[in-house]
């Protein structure tokens, strides 16, 4: 086997170990697992009343319909309980539509104390330092409960 081959057959090992440390993190230095534990929080408190239009990927955008949402009383009996999160790579989010970094968030809608979206994917997204709630994710919502039309934003 002469040099040049080896170099050429360690290439591809190279790059996929460089493709799986990608994947691992939690985008901008932070670990996989203080990412899962921050876009948990996140996404508890956004989804039951106790968060804020800032924990809102371009929240600015969609004032109007978080506004809209905060005053149904649908929204106000909603919870969120999360089941799993995984931080993927960058290819992945633009797949999906969503800026890198991004992580899949597996989790169950809940309205008045039942289960009303089992298993649902949705969205987390790093902006300004921090993990959000993807707008995909967010509009996705409200044209299920609102009808097709899409909100204001979206």
């Amino acid at each position: 086997m002469t040099a040049r081959h080896s170099k050429l057959m360690v290439l591809p090992l190279l790059v996929t170990l460089l493709g799986l440390g990608a994947c691992g993190g939690g985008g901008g230095g932070q670990s996989a697992a203080s990412a899962k534990q921050e876009i948990t929080t996140t996404w508890v408190a956004f989804f039951g009343g106790k968060g804020s239009i800032d924990q809102l990927q371009d929240g600015s955008t969609l004032q109007q319909a978080y506004q809209a949402n905060l005053n149904s009383p649908l929204a106000k009996s909603t919870t969120a309980k999360v089941n799993a999160v995984s931080v993927l790579a960058a290819n992945a989010c633009g797949t999906n539509g969503v800026p890198s970094p991004c992580a899949e968030v597996t989790y169950d809608l809940q309205a008045g104390g039942q289960t009303v979206l089992p298993g649902a994917k949705g969205y987390a997204t790093k902006q300004n330092g921090k993990w959000k709630v993807s707008k995909t994710t967010f509009c996705s919502l409200l044209q299920l409960a609102g009808g097709s039309q899409a909100p204001p934003g979206c």
